[in-house]
């Protein structure tokens, strides 16, 4: 829910949507076949926002391509959801690797999520510019966060509605939501 809110004001998105929520929750035109979305793409100059609902996750990598080309035409935004269902926890490779790793500089903003820090590719996580954190359902993987970004097991968040923010200069904070019906709101802790 909290990138559903996140994006909500977004005026270039393109989202890889493997559970059609952004398309049923914002009305996001959808497509299914990469044909119709490279043919969004190109036609695609201003503001625009679509949800590409795959029908099998075997059009990842060609999804990939398609925001690459996205990013090119002018600076936006593209969701992965539940990136561990396309890819693996090597190195990012194919379009996918193209995408974390050179899109950065055409103005491209890559939100990426995953149930586990183990689930994603080590690109996408070394890449990352910020990394944010809700609570973890095991020790071992709130352990691997706290190694793998120099944070304590006391930083990982434990309750459901506070998560934490870590930017690449290694700074961190802590933000709780506010929820006021079934919009949240960030308060910084």
């Amino acid at each position: 829910q909290y990138l559903l809110w996140l994006v909500r004001n977004v005026k270039r998105l393109l989202v890889w949507d493997v559970s059609g929520q952004y398309a049923a929750r914002y009305g996001l035109k959808s497509v299914g076949t990469l044909p119709e979305l490279a043919q969004w793409v190109k036609s695609q100059r201003g503001a625009g926002r679509l949800a590409y609902v795959p029908r099998s996750l075997d059009d990842f990598d060609g999804f990939c391509r398609c925001a690459f080309a996205f990013g090119l035409v002018a600076p936006g935004t593209v969701v992965v959801e539940e990136v561990a269902a396309s890819t693996n926890a090597g190195k990012a490779r194919g379009q996918w690797g193209r995408l974390v790793n050179q899109s950065l500089k055409s103005g491209l903003n890559i939100l990426v999520t995953a149930q586990r820090v183990s689930e994603i590719d080590k690109s996408t996580f070394g890449n990352a510019s910020v990394i944010t954190i809700f609570r973890q359902n095991t020790v071992p993987d709130a352990e691997r966060l706290a190694s793998d970004l120099r944070l304590t097991m006391s930083d990982i968040p434990d309750a459901d509605i506070e998560y934490l923010q870590r930017s690449k200069d290694r700074t961190t904070s802590k933000w709780r939501l506010k929820f006021s019906g079934t919009k949240p709101t960030p308060q910084k802790i």
